[in-house]
């Protein structure tokens, strides 16, 4: 079990996790900077993503910082401005 798994994303690399605001996974890929820590894993900057999500547009704005996810305010889910540890992932139902 971990809490990342590398993964191909748009062309190249990058990193998978479970995002539990949003209920599925968020991607980052090698346009953000890591700190190779798989257990207390830190990107930068932020990552937005926006999808659809029952005829509106969702929004996660978030902070992986030190293994926990900061949700921004300007998240349309109810997890907006909580702070939460990155969630472990099981790489067999990914």
């Amino acid at each position: 079990m971990t809490k990342l798994i590398r993964c191909q994303v748009q062309g190249g690399e990058g990193w998978m996790f479970w995002c539990p605001g949003c209920q599925e996974n968020h991607f980052f890929d090698s346009g953000w900077v890591f700190n190779g820590d798989l257990n207390v894993p830190t990107f930068s900057p932020s990552l937005v993503t926006t999808f659809p999500r029952d005829g509106e547009e969702q929004r996660c704005h978030l902070v992986l910082e030190a293994g926990r996810l900061r949700f921004l305010s300007d998240c349309t889910h109810a997890w907006a401005g909580q702070t939460v540890p990155l969630p472990v992932v099981n790489e067999e139902d990914q």
